[in-house]
């Protein structure tokens, strides 16, 4: 037998030179009848060129590999060598540990002694073959398992490229994992796991360092300035001369609010980026009752003092027009920045939050009936009275701590006190709520905030 393969010649490079690096030496069966001296014959220009090789090798035969040692010499590498993925074998301390908490790995060392080495031969100008050893100790995997074996999975550049594009017109990596598994023919030939690409997404990010991230954020803050002449921006950093809180809004916002800033809905969200800052949006309702965005903030916290800064910047950007009424969930750190910044401002709790804090509380179906009657009815101050002193007096609730709260705080969600105040139909911060369930579409916790305001511009003009 000649001591070359279909598509490699003597020195390891290939026959067909229009074949890509990327491409495996698809010639299974000339691997298969590969003997010990017809790869000792072998040689090879560069130490890729040998991995390539037994790369293609281990795949044809169905085994994993991984490097083992090699030596250098004046920033060359004189010795290389791979070993089988199952060589060695697990030490013997992991096996006598009392008190463990979970069921150990399954063992995938079973001392298998396949090898192959490449050493630089100066006369030649070449790797030369010095070892190689073809036996295993195990089985070898066949058919659909060989796809799925470590070290033939990778994910190349151009199957990253396609993801992140996906990525940026909000299609998850586990649909683009599918969508490309569609083009490639089915996963056997795929190259690579769904739990593979998330890896290498999040391997990306993490490249990204937290200064690199503040800064594209920012900058892409400024091309949209570049663009738009009425947009606005603010920020602050912390001590540490971080990022801390920013708010931004577009020109569109700017007129939105302009005409149809009354009433003002503002809301936080979690799981929006990876340094679980909360997100707040601010909402309203145009003439049609459709929802409008009015601007965005990331925050570092939720005290008086980050809300404070908010409403202030809020104001500032729309040449401190202050709404008419003001929806919120009932947070007191929102509740105390409102009074302090917008004090004109008729503030109302959520109606639905409200509901939900007396499910919890009450506990009783006709407790929170009549609750909700007070909440809801449209009626005088003084039949509201009437109607809360018969519902404390039926169910005994005098002594009830959270009914006493709520009734200090019946002027923030009495629909009877409401009932000569502009509202625009709205009595819950439905809109925010829902406005943040369509951008979680786009975003989500492992996201910077270079990644994250981008997706949330083109999630909002969609």
């Amino acid at each position: 037998m000649d001591n070359t393969t279909k598509g490699c010649n003597k020195e390891g490079t290939r026959a067909d030179e229009t074949r890509t690096d990327d491409e495996v030496f698809n010639d299974v069966p000339d691997y298969r009848r590969l003997k010990v001296e017809d790869v000792k014959a072998m040689t090879f220009k560069t130490v890729e060129d040998a991995e390539r090789f037994y790369s293609a090798y281990s795949l044809a035969l169905g085994f994993g590999f991984r490097k083992d040692t090699k030596g250098e010499a004046e920033g060359t590498i004189r010795r290389r060598q791979w070993l089988c993925n199952k060589q060695g074998t697990r030490a013997k301390k992991w096996f006598v540990l009392d008190g463990r908490g979970r069921t150990p790995r399954k063992i995938t060392r079973v001392n298998c002694k396949a090898k192959f080495r490449v050493n630089y031969n100066e006369l030649v100008g070449a790797y030369v073959v010095k070892a190689f050893v073809p036996e295993h100790s195990h089985e070898l995997a066949t058919g659909n398992q060989i796809a799925f074996i470590r070290s033939h999975r990778n994910v190349g550049k151009s199957d990253l490229a396609r993801a992140n594009t996906m990525s940026k017109v909000s299609i998850r990596p586990c649909h683009a994992y599918e969508y490309m598994v569609e083009q490639a023919g089915g996963y056997k030939t795929m190259g690579f796991t769904e739990k593979d690409l998330y890896n290498k997404l999040d391997q990306q990010r993490r490249t990204t360092s937290f200064e690199s991230d503040s800064e594209g954020a920012l900058a892409y803050m400024n091309t949209l300035a570049a663009q738009d002449p009425y947009f606005y921006c603010r920020f602050n950093v912390d001590i540490e001369d971080r990022l801390a809180n920013m708010f931004w809004r577009d020109g569109h916002a700017f007129v939105d609010f302009m005409c149809y800033g009354d009433v003002l809905i503002f809301d936080s969200t979690y799981k929006t980026n990876v340094y679980k800052k909360p997100l707040v949006l601010f909402v309203g309702s145009n003439n049609h009752r459709g929802s409008i965005f009015f601007g965005a903030a990331v925050l570092v916290d939720e005290t008086v003092e980050t809300y404070t800064w908010l409403l202030r910047s809020f104001l500032d950007a729309m040449n401190g027009k202050m709404p008419i009424a003001v929806l919120t969930d009932g947070d007191e750190a929102m509740c105390s920045a409102i009074e302090d910044v917008m004090p004109q401002a008729k503030h109302r709790l959520c109606a639905w939050h409200l509901s939900r804090n007396a499910n919890t509380n009450l506990k009783c179906d006709e407790k929170l009936k009549a609750f909700n009657r007070c909440m809801r009815k449209f009626q005088t101050v003084e039949q509201f009275e009437v109607m809360w002193h018969d519902m404390v007096e039926k169910f005994d609730l005098h002594n009830s701590f959270w009914i006493n709260m709520m009734y200090e705080k019946r002027d923030k969600w009495a629909q009877a006190i409401f009932r000569n105040h502009f509202m625009a139909g709205m009595r819950s911060t439905q809109r925010c709520e829902g406005m943040n369930r369509f951008i979680k579409d786009s975003i989500g916790s492992g996201m910077k905030l270079v990644e994250v305001v981008p997706r949330m511009d083109r999630a909002l003009i969609i």
